[in-house]
């Protein structure tokens, strides 16, 4: 690749990143959790606000649910500075653990159908219709994803225990889904309906500089995003560039094979109607 073109894939990317969080952050929200016994809210990961056939659904990971099985209180943040609501009420479910480990859950999807009390406390939150959806049909060569939740790191100190006061802070990583064949061996999973997205040791920040990558952790239950093609004339004009799509909703981070690991969207939607006796 030239300079001048390796230069305009960057721009471009950056400038569909940036639209990405604009167009999603409604959508993405946090997670905490509280100990009834020891209330101190802890920062605990992402969700993804979904309409599902008219059904407003939080998305996530499940061992993120699996916090209510612990003892904990699970919360997610609304819109701006309105107070974190509690999961509570309305249906919950999350994937079954093989041998009762959570360890052993190649799927770890959960999720909780909003009561209308809990859908008007969250605000001005928005509920992803099915046509912001990818069917993930397009060969995912040559095009770019992006990561995109609220990392522990940051947001543990974003938490005001003496004020009561939380905010939050969105991060994002972009970068291009392969098949591993490696890492869906040691899942075993055939790779049909999992993502890999490429997440080395180092990147570049905004400014093209290399820099050592950050910790995903936190990032359970965000999206993953598709950016559009990168390899086509066409991508470089934007008359016929396509709007950013949710493609699939992270789980997990393996370190060894550089690698964020995503079920796609559609096996997520299709479990969540079929949980509620809806046809997939």
């Amino acid at each position: 690749m030239s300079k001048n073109l390796e230069d305009l894939a960057n721009t471009l990317l950056r400038e569909r990143s940036a639209q990405a969080e604009r167009d999603f952050r409604s959508s993405v929200r946090p997670i905490y959790r509280n100990s009834d016994a020891n209330p101190r809210p802890e920062h605990a990961g992402s969700c993804i606000l979904l309409n599902v056939d008219g059904q407003p659904i939080l998305s996530t990971a499940g061992h993120i649910l699996d916090n209510l099985r612990e003892g904990f209180s699970i919360y997610v943040g609304g819109h701006g500075e309105t107070h974190p609501v509690l999961i509570r009420g309305g249906v919950l479910a999350a994937t079954p653990m093989p041998n009762g480990s959570r360890n052993h859950d190649r799927f770890d999807c959960g999720f909780w159908k909003i009561p209308e009390e809990a859908v008007r406390e969250l605000g001005e939150v928005e509920f992803l219709e099915a046509s912001r959806l990818s069917d993930n049909s397009a060969a995912a060569e040559g095009r770019c994803y992006m990561a995109m939740g609220y990392r522990l790191a940051p947001n543990e100190h974003a938490i005001d225990h003496q004020a009561k006061r939380i905010s939050n802070l969105l991060s994002r990583y972009s970068g291009s889904v392969e098949m591993i064949p490696e890492l869906a061996a040691k899942l075993g999973v055939s790779g049909a309906e999992h993502m890999f997205l490429r997440f080395p040791k180092y990147a570049q920040d905004e400014a093209d500089r290399r820099t050592k990558a950050y910790g995903p952790v936190g990032f359970s239950g965000g999206p993953l995003l598709d950016l559009g093609d990168f390899s086509s004339e066409e991508a470089y004009y934007r008359e016929k560039s396509r709007p950013p799509a949710l493609s699939g909703m992270l789980i997990e981070h393996h370190r060894e094979h550089q690698a964020l690991v995503a079920v796609k969207i559609g096996v997520i939607v299709n479990g969540i109607r079929s949980r509620l006796g809806r046809p997939a």
